[in-house]
């Protein structure tokens, strides 16, 4: 083989190489990131919900805004918010523990499934974070976890939701960030067209040099 073939056969297959990467470059970051939600209420009836979002990481508080499900939450100072009410049980946002009272207290607790076993979460929904594949679940009651259903199920039944947070959270404020469908078409997979510049680049110089070539054999 003359050392102009072998030179060509190496860039062709560098080039090829890099349009491997590109596409799956492509393939993880079209990829999204999923965790399942259980939303349990006080006559035993369960709502699951899928959700899928585009960040690294998502908070619990998120999470339940993203699901679709009517949500009511409060600030409280140093602790973020509170849940009060979802699809309509539980309290108003003036007064978020309104059944907490005395010995008796009734309210939407807050849990992460671990290795098929519900956690209390003391912290609430906007000081936790939750990753792909993980599992977290909110109760009406007096502090039992829900139904433990695991992720494979939840999100293997169901299509998943993409949901944006409610335009007017019935909250002072609130801290849930843009779903996928609110992020700019530029800044999705932001990182995937590298691997199709690069290759650009390498096709335009296989060009130039075949070119070169025919030129100087001329």
């Amino acid at each position: 083989m003359s050392r102009q073939s072998s030179r060509f056969a190496l860039l062709i297959a560098t080039l090829s190489q890099v349009l491997a990467l590109g596409v799956n470059s492509s393939v993880r970051a079209q990829s999204p990131n999923q965790v399942g939600l259980v939303v349990q209420f006080g006559d035993g009836r369960t709502i699951t919900r899928c959700i899928t979002f585009p960040e690294p990481e998502i908070n619990g508080f998120d999470i339940l805004q993203r699901s679709g499900l009517e949500t009511v939450a409060s600030h409280i100072s140093g602790s973020g918010a509170a849940i009060c009410a979802i699809e309509g049980e539980g309290c108003g946002a003036a007064d978020c523990f309104c059944q907490c009272r005395g010995s008796t207290c009734v309210y939407w607790s807050f849990w992460l499934l671990d290795g098929g076993a519900w956690i209390y979460a003391p912290l609430g929904g906007t000081m936790t974070t939750a990753h792909h594949g993980d599992v977290e679940g909110w109760r009406w009651g007096k502090g039992q976890p829900p139904a433990a259903i695991v992720f494979d199920q939840i999100c293997a039944a169901q299509p998943a939701v993409a949901g944006t947070p409610p335009a007017t959270p019935a909250m002072e404020a609130s801290s849930a960030t843009p779903a996928a469908a609110d992020l700019p078409a530029s800044s999705a997979g932001r990182a995937v067209p590298v691997g199709y510049a690069v290759f650009a680049l390498l096709g335009g110089s296989l060009v130039g040099w075949l070119i070169f070539e025919r030129r100087r054999r001329r």
